[in-house]
């Protein structure tokens, strides 16, 4: 693979659930394992009282 190549991923988190903070935690420790040398991570919430996609940064 060149290294210029990185395989884009999206991490989705959150949701209208009791689960959501739980989900964001979890996302987050997925983004803190990824090889970002290999991976473009794309972080997507989902929000909690209204169910709205969001790109986060």
């Amino acid at each position: 693979m060149s290294s210029s190549k990185k395989i884009r991923v999206a991490i989705v988190c959150g949701g209208r659930s009791s689960e959501h903070e739980i989900s964001c935690i979890s996302a987050n420790g997925v983004l803190s394992a990824l090889d970002q040398e290999k991976f473009e991570a794309i972080l997507i919430g989902i929000t909690e009282v209204t169910g709205d996609w969001v790109l986060l940064d």
